[in-house]
């Protein structure tokens, strides 16, 4: 009949049908809307047999029994789908996985290896990947559930892998291999900024809103295992915080996808999402914990994304009781499906720590309207096995802080005039050591806290987060190209710190790829241009020049063609990658480029103090050392850039205050929407349409 169908989807034997167009066959009139799915003006519901024993734990976690769908929609404003299978997609997988061979190894090499060395003591500077067996057991995936949102479109996509992926490691006559690899856990794949284009799609965001579920085997060839205690602990934790930190929110995998026609995505907003809140957990206690009060010494983990904490722990007891302050952490949260994993442990002195029960609930539960902002909630724990354990609970508190976005002169409108920074805190100085790692229970505890509250304002909001967005830095002052460059922002006693400075797109731009640089530099030998001349053109140093002409002095009496295209020119090729690496690598010494967002939790703070630091050769060491080479106090309202240090730091300043209100993206359920949802609803009649609510 013409109609169109901006969105729908099956859930819990309620279809929803979004936006649209014209009048279908049975007399269902959509109303009309122009703009998308994301501006949809509004939406009815068909009810239609639900399966028998059909449940969806996300929304039995999210609403309590006798709750409906329409509850969460107008409750969360998103449309969600019903699980789909996705076969077809795991077919098309099988025959593309021998094929990532290559980039496993990287990632194996660059970034597993590093943090194995650095997890195992002892032997762990000397373990070295030595095989990768990819196998032919591609992962499954799904099923899969599509949400669309304001920004975009969301796909949660369940992954399960149980392959014959193995990965040898070599230490002296020892080896080890990891083996038996089993991956289980939820992608979420967010199709964003949606754009008026050719291609809609701006860009592309892969996350694990949850840390997945890693299982893997040890195989130990010599006396490795019985030489470190806890190796398997050491190197099961260091996979899964390299997972972590590449995965898993708020960290993510983002790709810009050109639009043709439409703007350029911004890489920053695509890949930095602002959070939706702060949720504070207060473990209050743990009852009937399995083992012997006599041996039994407890500390509790807790996890949200990628962020984990760690309480005291309480000695010889299976009834531990905490306090207040010292059991009570911040967590950022970013997605509502995000969810709470809790960790009971017994410490051990001289083997390592066991897992004895574990519990886990949803933030949305915590975060819901309907519980209020502050809640106790008790859990049961379970066995490592996943078997209930008889009586055994934890109690826990929590209280939900919701992000309201406020501009900064509204902030220091309130708040008293910021005190110029100490002139020897601004002089360029070596910076003290600070822990890089999240926190654990032998460390500093309070990193994440945001700290006790001050007098109220901003409609008794105390307490605020600081979205630092560092752009660029133009170098001068005490700065020169010699180092890597990075920024420290530190707003109200908490700093966050970006990672080393890169090159920008246009830098990028600039350079030839591989394969052109390789055809070019035989091109121009074979023309005779002179090394010198030959360095010029290519950004080659007179080292790198004179490797190249050296080698190709000996294929001089080969054709063009066969030396552009002969198996040997891997060697030119890996000669192309480095002048390549060195060169990017000294153009983000000189024009460091960052494209990252700090987000910052603190107390409302009349200002923020922004730091260039560099890392340089200690005089006696020779080790490299991070030296602060410009520092600058700023209000908490000023625009950027910003100059520190005769150098300039180009980015913004966005705030969110924290109040402790039912959620913005909650509208209020009234009265006449309450009666519609609970009322039971008949099949759609052709004479008779539904009407929109």
């Amino acid at each position: 009949s013409g109609m169109r169908l901006v969105g729908f989807g099956l859930q819990r034997g309620v279809l929803w049908v979004v936006g649209g167009v014209s009048t279908t066959a049975a007399g269902v009139v959509l109303e009309s809307e122009s703009g998308g799915a994301s501006r949809r003006k509004g939406a009815f519901v068909v009810p239609l047999p639900a399966a028998e024993g059909f449940k969806d734990p996300f929304m039995e976690d999210l609403l309590d029994e006798g709750s409906t769908d329409e509850q969460h929609f107008d409750a969360y404003g998103n449309l969600i789908t019903e699980n789909q299978s996705v076969e077809w997609l795991n077919q098309s997988i099988a025959p593309m996985w021998p094929f990532l061979d290559e980039g496993l190894r990287q990632f194996i090499f660059n970034r597993i290896q590093p943090a194995i060395q650095e997890a195992v003591p002892v032997i762990g500077g000397s373990l070295k990947f030595s095989k990768l067996t990819v196998g032919q057991v591609a992962p499954k995936l799904g099923p899969v559930t599509s949400q669309v949102t304001e920004d975009g479109v969301e796909l949660f996509v369940m992954v399960d892998y149980s392959g014959d992926l193995a990965v040898d490691f070599d230490v002296g006559v020892a080896s080890v291999q990891l083996g038996d690899l089993t991956i289980n856990g939820e992608l979420l794949l967010t199709f964003k900024p949606l754009v008026d284009g050719i291609n809609p799609i701006g860009g592309l965001e892969l996350c694990c809103l949850d840390q997945p579920d890693i299982k893997l085997n040890l195989k130990a060839k010599g006396l490795l295992l019985d030489a470190v205690p806890n190796f398997y602990s050491l190197v099961k934790g260091a996979v899964d915080n390299v997972i972590a930190k590449i995965l898993v929110a708020p960290y993510n995998i983002s790709v810009r996808i050109p639009t043709v026609t439409g703007p350029v995505t911004d890489y920053a907003s695509l890949k930095y999402r602002d959070p939706l809140g702060v949720l504070r957990l207060t473990v209050d206690k743990a009852e009937h914990i399995p083992g012997s009060s006599w041996t039994m010494d407890p500390y509790v983990k807790m996890q949200v994304g990628a962020d984990y904490w760690y309480t005291d722990t309480i000695p010889r007891t299976l009834n531990p009781v905490w306090h207040g302050h010292a059991a009570t952490q911040d967590f950022l949260v970013y997605h509502p499906r995000q969810h709470l994993f809790l960790e009971v442990h017994d410490h051990n002195t001289l083997s390592a720590d066991e897992m004895v029960g574990e519990a886990r609930t949803s933030v949305a539960r915590l975060t819901h309207p309907k519980y209020g902002t502050s809640t106790t909630t008790r859990l049961p724990l379970v066995s490592p096995h996943g078997q209930q354990i008889k009586d055994a609970a934890l109690t826990l508190k929590s209280e939900w802080l919701h992000a309201v976005p406020v501009r900064p002169a509204d902030v220091a409108a309130q708040l008293p005039r910021p005190t110029p920074l100490a002139a020897a805190d601004a002089a360029p100085h070596t910076l003290a050591s600070t822990p890089t790692s999240p926190p654990n229970k032998d460390t500093e505890r309070d990193k994440w806290r945001l700290g006790t509250r001050t007098d109220a304002c901003l409609s008794g909001a105390t307490e605020m987060i600081t979205m630092f967005r560092v752009d660029r830095v133009s170098l001068g002052g005490a700065a020169d190209d010699a180092g890597p460059y990075r920024v420290r922002v530190t707003v109200g006693g908490n700093s966050r710190m970006t990672e080393k400075g890169g090159t920008s797109d246009a830098d990028n731009a600039k350079m030839l790829n591989t394969g052109a640089t390789v055809e070019m530099a035989t091109r121009l030998h074979a023309a005779g241009m002179a090394q010198d001349e030959f360095g010029k053109v290519l950004r080659a140093t007179a080292e790198e020049s004179e490797t190249f002409y050296a080698r190709e002095a000996k294929r001089a009496v080969q054709p063009l063609p066969t030396r552009l295209f002969s198996v040997e020119n891997k060697e030119n090729e890996s000669w192309a990658n480095g002048v390549r690496n060195r060169i990017k690598q000294e153009t983000s010494y000189s024009r460091p480029n960052f494209s990252e967002v700090l987000t910052i939790p603190s107390t409302l703070s009349p200002s923020f103090d922004v730091e260039i630091i560099a890392q340089r050769p200690d005089s006696s060491s020779k080790k490299l050392t991070d030296t602060v080479v410009g520092s600058a106090r700023f209000p908490i309202d000023h625009k950027g850039p910003f100059s520190v240090g005769g150098c300039l730091v180009h980015g913004s300043v966005k705030l969110a205050v924290l109040e402790a209100v039912e959620a913005k993206h909650a509208p209020p359920i009234t009265a006449e929407l309450e009666a519609k949802v609970k009322a039971p609803r008949e099949p759609p009649s052709p004479e008779a349409a539904p009407k929109a609510f």
